[in-house]
């Protein structure tokens, strides 16, 4: 996962884009999926 991969990487030079990008899609993903698919339930990966 790119969470995995972030920690593996912590000093890439994409490692700001991917950590922004980690914080914005669930939030992205809660928002636009919900319109097509209806409420749901989502399993999230605890970050540690």
């Amino acid at each position: 996962t790119m969470r995995r991969w972030l920690e593996a990487n912590p000093d890439d030079e994409l490692a700001k884009e991917v950590r922004a990008q980690l914080t914005s899609e669930p939030e992205r993903y809660a928002r636009y999926t919900r319109e097509y698919m209806g409420w749901g339930v989502f399993a999230l990966m605890g970050r540690a």
